[in-house]
């Protein structure tokens, strides 16, 4: 079992403008860390050990189509933050897309497996609160990834504030 957060160790990161300026202000100063870190094959890695070594079939061209379908559902933001922060990283935009989908084709296929096995799914934990249970009545709504990963983003901790143009500003925690 791992040990608290050491919280001296925590890193927190302001992220201005457009998507495209946060996605480049995100990967000029975590570029190095995140190639170094090996985060972008992490959930690849893990779908490879956990689903494909169980397989009495090949899944490779599944897990790619997969990857390329989900990816190709990007909505424009987020394709617009890709490719700030794949340019800013000096790390292909294809490699950058797939690491933050992923998680949902690791989900995806854990739900698929649980119908397969008649067995209910796993599903992020989220919480939503307004009225009397919020200041001033406002809604809020906040997701956690519930993910495996633990251990791994535990050695880069980071708390990431994002400050758009326009729309809500949110705080990421990883």
């Amino acid at each position: 079992m791992a040990g608290l957060l050491n919280t001296s160790r925590v890193q927190a990161a302001d992220f201005h403008g457009s998507f495209r300026d946060r996605g480049e202000q995100h990967g000029e100063q975590f570029g190095a860390r995140v190639r170094e870190s090996g985060i972008l094959n992490f959930y690849r890695d893990h779908c490879e050990r956990e689903f494909f070594s169980l397989s009495p079939i090949p899944l490779g061209p599944y897990f790619n189509y997969l990857h390329r379908l989900f990816a190709s559902r990007h909505s424009s933001s987020a394709a617009e933050m890709i490719s700030g922060f794949s340019k800013a990283a000096n790390v292909p935009q294809s490699i950058v897309s797939e690491a933050l989908v992923m998680p949902d084709v690791l989900n995806y296929l854990i739900g698929f497996q649980g119908r397969l096995a008649a067995m209910p799914g796993f599903g992020c934990t989220s919480i939503g609160v307004w009225d009397d249970y919020s200041e001033g009545g406002r809604f809020l709504y906040g997701r956690n990834l519930d993910f495996p990963g633990n251990g791994f983003w535990d050695r880069f901790p980071l708390v990431a504030r994002h400050w758009p143009d326009s729309g809500i500003p949110y705080v990421s925690v990883g």
